[in-house]
């Protein structure tokens, strides 16, 4: 898949032009031994309260997401947990029903066990949703869903948005949480589709400005060489970039 990746950002609306081009693409497959420098155990995150369900199990949706297609509750409410904090996520499907049952189906199916934000602009937004076994990342970035229609809902500070490409129906795997009110990105511009949020931050908005932001935009292929080599390459080159060690379902 073809991509433009908002290589040159600026803090006014006049550059949502270069916003618009979110790199929402995952490349092809590379040997599974990439996953094996995952980002360090889930027991250094700090510990979040309330009951919450979990796939811990290898789930046949994980490697293929056909297999991932239920239909997500009205809301749900998910726990992220990183090495900076617990964030709280509330997502409600009236908002973006085809980005919420994406993301219900990548949480149901285990997706967000140990991946790196390898993308965090300070004042601005923070991404990720690439795998650390680029042998997932290449399916589910082929498995795109369909635009939502805006529904009035903006791009505010602490939404999560899908990140996309300047084509039609080209959310995959990728995500972003906004770190400012970005309005900007409710317009459709440059024949694209607007960023259309799909849930909130409802607990845990500290933790979201302790995303490591240091080392700015990506250059060069960052994030081709993180598809193709997995969580080894972020581990070697970005060791400070924050991690999510896991995202889980909350039992409402």
């Amino acid at each position: 898949m073809s991509v433009v990746f908002m290589k040159h950002i600026a803090c006014s609306f006049t550059a949502i032009a270069a916003l618009l081009m979110l790199n929402s693409g995952c490349a092809a497959q590379q040997s599974a031994a990439s996953t094996a420098a995952g980002f360090g155990s889930q027991q250094n995150a700090t510990q979040a309260t309330g009951t919450e369900t979990s796939s811990t199990r290898t789930s046949p949706g994980l490697y293929d997401p056909s297999k991932a297609t239920k239909t997500a509750p009205a809301t749900f409410t998910v726990v992220c947990r990183t090495d900076q904090g617990v964030m709280h996520i509330r997502c409600h499907r009236d908002w973006a029903p085809n980005a919420a049952d994406r993301f219900y189906n990548m949480v149901d199916v285990g997706y967000f066990n140990n991946l790196a934000i390898f993308r965090a602009i300070e004042g601005f937004m923070f991404q990720f949703g690439i795998h650390g076994d680029p042998r997932v990342s290449s399916k589910w970035a082929e498995a795109t869903i369909p635009d939502d229609r805006p529904v009035g809902r903006s791009n505010k500070r602490g939404t999560i948005s899908f990140a996309q490409t300047g084509r039609p129906n080209s959310r995959s795997c990728q995500m972003f949480i906004n770190l400012r009110d970005n309005t900007g990105l409710d317009v459709a511009r440059g024949g694209g589709s607007a960023f259309v949020p799909f849930g909130e931050i409802i607990a845990g908005h500290e933790v979201m400005d302790k995303i490591y932001t240091g080392y700015g935009e990506n250059k060069g292929d960052v994030q081709g060489q993180y598809k193709r080599q997995g969580a080894e390459y972020i581990n070697k080159k970005f060791p400070n970039a924050t991690k999510i060690f896991s995202i889980t379902l909350k039992e409402e």
